[in-house]
């Protein structure tokens, strides 16, 4: 993933149902690459935007197998980041 804006780029990878991210970094035979911007990614990280509706716009561009993508966002569960860790 690189927000094309600033130039960062991060190789994200899921092994035995860990997801894990390194900076700086392309993997060679990659399924996908996904490229927006910084704005782009602030605004799905928010939850004022999805990635759907960023690919439609043109604002983000997937290549790759758009199947694989689908299937690790089909992974993802949202949940009330103020959930109690520790209940009474």
């Amino acid at each position: 993933m690189e927000p094309a804006d600033t130039r960062e780029k991060f190789a994200v990878t899921l092994k035995n149902s860990a997801l894990t991210y390194t900076e700086n970094k392309e993997l060679a035979g990659a399924d996908i690459t996904l490229t927006m911007s910084r704005s782009s990614m602030d605004n799905i990280w928010l939850g004022t935007s999805i990635i759907d509706k960023e690919l439609a716009s043109g604002a983000a561009t997937l290549t790759g197998d758009k199947q694989k993508f689908n299937e690790l966002t089909g992974l993802l569960v949202s949940f009330n980041p103020l959930f109690n860790i520790v209940t009474p």
